[in-house]
């Protein structure tokens, strides 16, 4: 489910933490981004998978909040099916969702 930019950057990655929203500020995805840029330092093997989609401008923002951390674990997905959710959260360690609120909570 990569892409294949990303494809080069996976192979040292044996557990996953994932992030499944919506790129809304309510689902606070900075927090994870700046988690990750934490703990890629610590764990080597731990890498990050955003799933999920905005605005093009909320995509921009994050995906350069990434970049501008130096996260090198840490893969963006874009939006994806059920299947695709049931495969990625079976491959996790863990499910990170920092939101401050939670109007429908779909996930």
């Amino acid at each position: 489910h990569l892409r294949d930019e990303d494809k080069g950057r996976i192979g040292g990655v044996k557990r996953l933490v994932a992030f499944v929203g919506k790129f809304a500020d309510w689902k606070r995805l900075d927090v994870v981004l700046h988690a990750a840029a934490v703990y890629e330092k610590t764990f080597p093997d731990l890498g990050t998978v955003i799933i999920g989609s905005g605005p093009p401008e909320a995509v921009k923002q994050y995906e350069g909040l990434a970049k501008t951390l130096g996260l090198q674990r840490t893969f963006f997905l874009g939006a994806k099916g059920q299947d695709v959710l049931a495969e990625i959260f079976s491959m996790s360690e863990v499910g990170m969702f920092p939101s401050y609120k939670e109007p429908f909570g779909m996930v």
